[in-house]
């Protein structure tokens, strides 16, 4: 999310290059981000608003899981009590 901001907040600026997300999944679990400069310079506004949007649904559906966990946990707990 943050680097597509910064690539809309700058897509003005001369000789500009894009911030580039990216992600790489771990051996054990997770995944690891990093962030690099485009190859070329110049603004890519669509895709910048695509990467927000995604990234905030990933957000929302990140949390809506964790919410359902913890739900599920505490339904578990008052079974067993």
């Amino acid at each position: 999310m943050g680097a597509s901001a910064h690539n809309l907040a700058n897509a003005q600026t001369d000789h500009f290059k894009r911030q580039e997300v990216v992600q790489q999944a771990q051996p054990q679990a997770g995944v690891q981000v990093t962030l690099r400069s485009a190859a070329a310079s110049g603004p890519a506004l669509v895709q910048d608003i695509v990467e927000q949007k995604s990234a905030s649904y990933a957000y929302l559906a990140n949390l809506k899981l964790i919410q359902t966990e913890k739900q599920l946990k505490g339904s578990l707990l008052n079974e067993r009590a």
